[in-house]
């Protein structure tokens, strides 16, 4: 009679560790600071690869382009809890790994990103 209280326990337990480290996985993964007032945290010709990716985190191979020696990582989330609320960021990094350029939501969806630093 044990035997049988026990493996349900512990088959209880195992879901309940499961389920928990599930729950961290995917607030760690969510992008909820995917917002304007980080965004704007983002500066032209001073902030780098690094400090993108400490924001935003490094995105997979999906969300990363080459737009010729540039690198364009790409960031999607939510800001609220509609289809309505994503947020889209594109980020452009030079060779030098200096952001050049970023628009959140197609802000300027006529011009494409472009290199801000060689105009300084």
């Amino acid at each position: 009679m044990k035997k049988p209280y026990f493996s349900l326990m512990g088959i209880l337990c195992f879901i309940l560790v499961v389920q928990g480290c599930t729950a961290v996985a995917i607030k760690s993964l969510s992008r909820s600071n995917l917002n304007e007032e980080t965004v704007k945290q983002i500066k032209p010709c001073v902030t780098t690869r690094d400090e993108i990716i400490e924001m935003f985190r490094k995105p997979t191979e999906d969300f990363m382009k080459k737009q010729g020696e540039y690198d364009i990582y790409i960031y999607k989330g939510f800001a609220g809890r509609t289809k309505f609320d994503t947020q889209i960021l594109e980020v452009m990094i030079n060779p030098q790994d200096i952001v050049v350029d970023y628009r959140l939501n197609f802000d300027r969806p006529d011009m494409p990103l472009i290199d801000q630093c060689i105009y300084k």
